[in-house]
C-alpha cells in the first residue's frame, strides 16, 4: 500500500495526474487509515497541481465517508482558509479540537487565523496557550504567539518569540513578521 502511495506521489511530480490518481484508486484499502491515506495523497496532489476545487471536493467526500478523521478534517479547513471561507474553516478546527484534544497543530491554527485577521484576540490567545504548552518548542507555534504579540503591542516579547522561531525555521514569512515588528520598534 505505501509503495504504491509512493509510486503515485511520484508519477504526479512528473506531472501525469491522471495515473497518479489511477494509481491511487486501483488500491484497496484495508481500514480507515490506508482510506485516510488515499484521499489526503491524492487532495495534497490536486493541491500541489493547483487544482484546489478537486482537492476540496475529494475532502469533503473523505470528510462524509470518514467523519472523525481529524486529519482530513485539517487538510479541508487549511483549503477553505485559503479560499477566504473562514466560517468553515473555523467550523471545522473546532471540531478537530474537540476530536483531537491534543493535536497543537489545529489550536495553531485557528489561533493563527484569528490573529492573523485581527479578530478574536481573547481566544486566539488562549488557543495559542494552549498550543504553545502542546509543542513548546514548535517555531510554527513560536511564530504564531510573536504575532499575536506584535498585534497586542507587545513588542519586545514579540521579538523574542519570531526570534525563535527564526533560528528553527528560517522562512520568509517568519522573517516578515519579525522585520515587520521590527520596523515598527
Amino acid at each position: 500500500f505505501q509503495a504504491q502511495v509512493h509510486k503515485a506521489v511520484l508519477v504526479s511530480r512528473r506531472g501525469d495526474l491522471e495515473g497518479a490518481r489511477r494509481t491511487l484508486q486501483a488500491l484497496e484499502p484495508q481500514n480507515d487509515n490506508e482510506r485516510s491515506v488515499q484521499a489526503l495523497t491524492m487532495a495534497s496532489i490536486y493541491r500541489n497541481a493547483g487544482r484546489s476545487e478537486q482537492a476540496i471536493e475529494l475532502l469533503e467526500k473523505a470528510d462524509a465517508d470518514l467523519p472523525d478523521t481529524a486529519e482530513i478534517k485539517y487538510d479541508l479547513a487549511m483549503l477553505y482558509e485559503r479560499q477566504g471561507r473562514y466560517d468553515d474553516f473555523e467550523r471545522l478546527m473546532r471540531r478537530i479540537i474537540e476530536l483531537a484534544p491534543h493535536n497543537a497543530n489545529a489550536y495553531n491554527s485557528l489561533g493563527y487565523t484569528f490573529v492573523d485577521r485581527n479578530v478574536n484576540l481573547d481566544e486566539a490567545e488562549e488557543l495559542l496557550e494552549q498550543a504553545l504548552e502542546l509543542e513548546p518548542d514548535n517555531p510554527y507555534i513560536l511564530d504564531s504567539v510573536g504575532w499575536y504579540l506584535y498585534r497586542t503591542g507587545d513588542h519586545h516579547s514579540a521579538v523574542e518569540y519570531l526570534r525563535r522561531s527564526w533560528h528553527q525555521l528560517p522562512s520568509g514569512e517568519v522573517a516578515a513578521h519579525l522585520g515587520e515588528v521590527l520596523w515598527t520598534m
